[in-house]
Formats: C-alpha cells, sequence, structure tokens
C-alpha cells in the first residue's frame, strides 16, 4: 500500500482510531455522545435557566416560570404580590401549576380583581396548584374510567379532568376543570408547568 493510500485511510476522522500519546477527553473522540452538556462545568447547571435580567443561571421553579415568560405575564404579577405562595412554590415540592396565559386573564376584570380580598387572591392562585408531578399522560389516566379521579388543588378543592378526541386521530384535547391544555409538559426544577386557556375560579365558600 502506497503512501498516499495510508495517509488517506489513517487520516483525521477517517479510519481506526489511532494511539494517542497524549490522551484525548472524550468530548473529542465523540462530541455527540459525550457532549458540552455532559461535562463537569455544564452538568450542575441543568436544572438551571439562564435569565438576562440576573446576568447568571438561576433554579427555574414553576414560579419563575410564570414570572418570566412574556405569555403568563399577566397571572405571574398576581403571582408576586402573593409571597405566600410564592414562598410555598418555591419550595422543592413538586408541584404542578396550570397556569392561565394573557388572554386567559383578560377574562377577569381588573374591578373584579380589586374586590377580592387577600385571603380569596390566595385561594384562587393555589386552586392552580397541585401537588406532585402529573404530565400529560398522568392527567389521561386521572381521567379514565380506573384513574384516580379529580384532582385535588392546594385551595383543597376538586379540579376533574376530562380527555376528548384522541392522539390517533390528532385531535386530542385535554381539560382541567374546563379549561383546555394549550402548551404542557414545561420541565421545571420542582414539577411542571401546563397553559391553559381559562382561569380556574375556585369556590369561595
Amino acid at each position: 500500500m502506497s503512501r498516499m493510500h495510508r495517509a488517506h485511510l489513517y487520516a483525521e476522522n477517517h479510519g481506526p482510531i489511532r494511539f494517542h500519546k497524549i490522551r484525548k477527553s472524550k468530548t473529542q473522540q465523540s462530541p455527540i455522545i459525550y457532549g458540552w452538556q455532559h461535562n463537569t462545568p455544564w452538568a450542575k447547571y441543568n436544572n438551571f435557566a439562564y435569565y438576562w435580567s440576573e446576568q447568571r443561571p438561576i433554579r427555574k421553579t414553576v414560579v419563575n416560570h410564570a414570572q418570566r415568560v412574556k405569555q403568563l405575564q399577566a397571572f405571574g404579577e398576581r403571582l408576586e404580590l402573593a409571597h405566600q405562595v410564592v414562598q410555598e412554590l418555591s419550595q422543592q415540592g413538586p408541584f404542578t401549576l396550570f397556569c392561565p396565559s394573557n388572554e386567559a386573564m383578560s377574562l377577569i376584570r381588573d374591578g373584579n380583581w380589586d374586590k377580592l380580598w387577600e385571603e380569596e387572591r390566595t385561594q384562587f392562585l393555589k386552586h392552580h396548584v397541585v401537588k406532585g408531578r402529573w404530565t400529560t399522560a398522568d392527567l389521561v389516566t386521572a381521567a379514565s374510567s380506573g384513574g384516580p379521579g379529580p384532582l385535588t388543588s392546594l385551595a383543597n378543592q376538586p379540579l376533574h379532568v376530562a380527555v376528548q378526541g384522541s392522539l390517533d386521530d390528532m385531535n386530542r384535547v385535554i381539560q382541567v376543570s374546563g379549561a383546555a391544555l394549550t402548551k404542557a409538559n414545561i420541565r421545571c426544577w420542582n414539577g411542571f408547568v401546563h397553559i391553559i386557556d381559562h382561569p380556574l375560579v375556585p369556590k369561595w365558600r
């Protein structure tokens, strides 16, 4: 075999792995299998999200997601005023937050919101939270006949889950107390966030 053929076979990224006197790292050997997301300096940020306003990665909780996503800004602003709820939902949990979008929160008039007492506002916010990690698969199981039944919110009131259509026909709609999930399974450090198209109004008395 000529020198040219040998050079082609054993060139970079060709042929068998050659012996290296200085051992290559796993990332250099295979960046696909051992990418930057698996390396030591980055692995500690797996449960973090980088926020430009903070200029650093911070641990993203369900509260952080509601406060910092523009689509959920209306619910996040009301959540910031309830310090007790923010403190509770910043714990390890896990929690599942059914977060109304800005369009959903616009259904509540500002005048009606101002008439609520502080305890009623806290109850309204807690009614959107369920203990545990509830993905869409878990919600479908809960809606089935042999499932655990309705969920119980942190306001100690039931949330009934219903499923319309099927996944095979690409028209499945999951509803929680009449509110449809528009975006689901947003993973956070201490649980999941599902975006819904209607606010969940609890029974005040």
